[in-house]
């Protein structure tokens, strides 16, 4: 963690410095430091962006001791079975460890050092045996840590979080792999935000968010669906909703009154100084901030309505069909029973008999869709999510034309829907 904040004040600091330093030299020198202006910010963002992962694995660490594993299998291809293509670790299930469960490389952020010594027909036996043992922290069920062997194998280097993609991803539908309260719980201290999910009847078996069909699966596996919060709470007490609301709102309230107020004082104060050479960028940044702002307050003013609809109302679940947006053309193909995992389409439902669509800006769901989270009645002006409660969006009314979609076939039946089912938290 150190390292990570004095890397992230050193390279800004040394171009600063560099900066300062060919201010009172020749200007060849600042040839020769120009390498270093041109890689120094793109090295520092790169770093910055690693910074969230940082807290991330010291949460897990604080939560789970080190072990050290002997002869982990790897691979570089994609594991059979699994979510995501990339390279991957396979862990034994802690409550049965004849259970295999892999663990893929999701976030590549310097992954390329572990690739070059996972198991594969060309590795170098050397680089092979500098992960060997594996130092690993965590459960593999959710996320973990993984490390190699520093100096004299007596402490941890290239430290890097493994995680299953619905540990952070509203869109998956979490896999319970056996765990227990206890351990799902603790997964939660560890950082893990999707675990909040409950078993559901063979009936209502389908894809919400990349979970295949159990029909087309051939299987008879029962589907996970995020539980609804207790119906005497407001929707906006559920945490995940709780954080996507108050994220939205935070983040329209620092651009309404920090940056574009910033933006049109500097234009104002460009003009001001009388130089003709930067009137047109002043100018430029007026004209787009004129441009820019109404969109902004628009949103703004969305997300508040958001909130209050959310406030006067409690999730409750509702049976929905996503229809594709024109009667022909190259979306078909991301509506059909054969379209891959994670596909994402325009939200644009049929509700009742109404087709809506979401409002002001554009949000994606899956095209297997059949229920969503809705605040209050479904309608116009109304509040829904996907099954989570983590992407609320307001519905308006949708008047462009609509294709018949190839999924209403194998949409489960509502005699057949089990009832709904609210879990007190």
């Amino acid at each position: 963690m150190a390292m990570n904040v004095i890397v992230i004040f050193g390279w800004p600091g040394v171009w600063v410095a560099l900066l300062g330093i060919s201010t009172y030299t020749p200007n060849w020198v600042v040839w020769i430091f120009m390498p270093y202006f041109i890689y120094g910010p793109y090295r520092f963002f790169i770093q910055l962006a690693a910074l969230p992962w940082v807290f991330r694995i010291l949460r897990v660490l604080r939560q789970y001791p080190w072990q050290l594993l002997e002869e982990v299998p790897s691979g570089l291809g994609k594991y059979p079975g699994a979510r995501d293509d990339g390279i991957w670790f396979e862990f034994r299930n802690p409550e049965d460890p004849e259970e295999k469960i892999p663990l893929v490389f999701i976030h590549h952020h310097r992954s390329y050092w572990w690739m070059k010594r996972m198991d594969s027909p060309r590795v170098d036996p050397h680089r092979r045996a500098q992960i060997e043992p594996l130092w690993f922290a965590g459960d593999p069920r959710f996320l973990a840590v993984v490390a190699a062997a520093g100096r004299n194998g007596k402490a941890p280097k290239r430290l890097h979080l493994l995680y299953q993609r619905p540990v952070f991803d509203s869109r998956f539908v979490p896999e319970s792999w056996g765990a227990g309260a206890a351990d799902i719980e603790r997964a939660r201290r560890a950082g893990a935000r999707r675990l909040d999910v409950v078993p559901q009847p063979q009936s209502q078996a389908g894809e919400i968010g990349g979970t295949q069909h159990g029909e087309e699966a051939g299987t008879s596996t029962t589907a996970l669906y995020p539980a609804l919060p207790w119906a005497s709470q407001p929707a906006v007490h559920h945490p995940p909703t709780r954080r996507a609301i108050l994220r939205r709102l935070i983040r329209h309230a620092v651009l309404l009154f920090a940056v574009w107020p910033a933006l049109i004082v500097l234009a104002v104060v460009l003009v001001a100084s009388g130089d003709e050479d930067v009137f047109p960028f002043a100018m430029r940044i007026f004209v787009a901030a004129l441009i820019l702002l109404p969109f902004n307050i628009l949103v703004a003013v969305s997300a508040l309505r958001t909130h209050r609809r959310l406030s006067a109302h409690s999730w409750r679940l509702v049976e929905c069909e996503v229809v594709p947006p024109t009667s022909h053309g190259w979306r078909q193909g991301a509506y059909l029973p054969s379209a891959r995992r994670g596909t994402r389409v325009p939200a644009i439902l049929r509700m009742g008999g109404t087709v809506l669509r979401a409002t002001p800006t554009r949000r994606s769901v899956s095209p297997r869709l059949t229920h969503v989270w809705s605040a209050g009645a479904p309608g116009p002006g109304a509040v829904v999510s996907e099954p989570g409660g983590a992407r609320p969006f307001r519905l308006a009314r949708y008047k462009g034309p609509v294709g018949p979609t190839e999924l209403a076939s194998h949409r489960v039946p509502e005699a057949e829907a089990s009832p709904v089912v609210h879990l007190d938290k």
